[in-house]
């Protein structure tokens, strides 16, 4: 009678294990099956990441213009926010070089100078670093809080001034 007991408890041994198993390969199988719907969700952009709810949020760039005429740059004074563009449009009909102050170095914004120019970091000055012509135009993102006055490099008593909160 023993012998029978321990057939009996190793067969249903034998069928636990194969439940165990059974329900192991059965959430493994339901996890690869969510993870596949959730790239497919992501790639269709039904269902964005906090992140890219974020980046989905946030507002384009602000751009401004300022003229450059004869009475000089109009307006003269700009307030923008942080990150905002500034256009710079020569409307003259000889060229025009707006470029941050202190004439000739131009640095007095953060990380700018005229010896930028014609070089990669060009794109990170505030410095057109050449006359434009007329309606051309040069276009800069102001990223750094404060006061920057401006000048024309080619007539450094027209001056302006972007005031950046």
């Amino acid at each position: 009678m023993v012998k029978k007991e321990n057939k009996k408890n190793n067969g249903s041994g034998v069928v636990v294990s194969i439940v165990i198993i059974a329900a192991i390969v059965l959430i493994i199988l339901g996890v690869s099956l969510l993870s596949k719907k959730n790239v497919q969700d992501e790639t269709s952009g039904e269902n964005l990441s906090p992140q890219e709810d974020i980046i989905a949020e946030t507002p384009e760039l602000t751009e401004h213009i300022v003229e450059i005429n004869l009475q000089g740059f109009v307006p003269k004074n700009l307030e923008i926010k942080q990150g905002d563009k500034v256009k710079w449009i020569n409307k003259l009909a000889t060229k025009s070089w707006p470029a941050g102050d202190y004439h000739p170095t131009h640095t007095n914004y953060p990380g700018s100078s005229a010896i930028m120019c014609n070089t990669a970091e060009e794109k990170n000055t505030f410095d057109a670093c050449r006359g434009l012509n007329k309606e051309e135009s040069y276009s800069f993102v102001f990223n750094e809080v404060g006061s920057w006055g401006y000048h024309n490099h080619l007539q450094p008593s027209k001056d302006g001034k972007i005031i950046v909160s």
